[in-house]
């Protein structure tokens, strides 16, 4: 079994929900928060409303990543290539689209830029 231990940027008490990373971190952040940005978390939470915490297959850099997206008082990460991948599958099972948005919008402006 993973030892656990608490997120920096998403500490205990943070949030009134507490999401845990496959590699043992606990996230804990606003079930409202999950719920506006993504329908899943949404029906997730109302059937099992009761429940404080879920264990979820994504490691903590990128469950990090991903939380960001739904946190407004938190910043945006720079998307790494070597984490994109599992950061658009997390938010096509979760179906976060303003991942989605923002990864297109980086895209856009790298070409644009030349950067690519």
């Amino acid at each position: 079994m993973t030892s656990r231990r608490y997120s920096e940027e998403f500490p205990a008490g943070y949030g009134d929900f507490n999401l845990v990373s496959s590699d043992g971190v606990v996230f804990s952040i606003s079930r409202t928060f999950l719920s506006y940005v993504s329908p899943i978390f949404r029906d997730m939470l109302e059937l099992g409303h009761n429940e404080i915490e879920l264990q979820v297959v994504e490691g903590s850099k990128i469950l990090d990543q991903f939380l960001r997206f739904f946190d407004p008082l938190k910043n945006l990460l720079h998307i790494e290539w070597e984490t994109v991948d599992a950061l658009l599958e997390a938010a096509r099972k979760y179906q976060v689209e303003r991942i989605f948005t923002y990864w297109e919008q980086q895209v856009l402006t790298s070409d644009e830029d030349g950067t690519k």
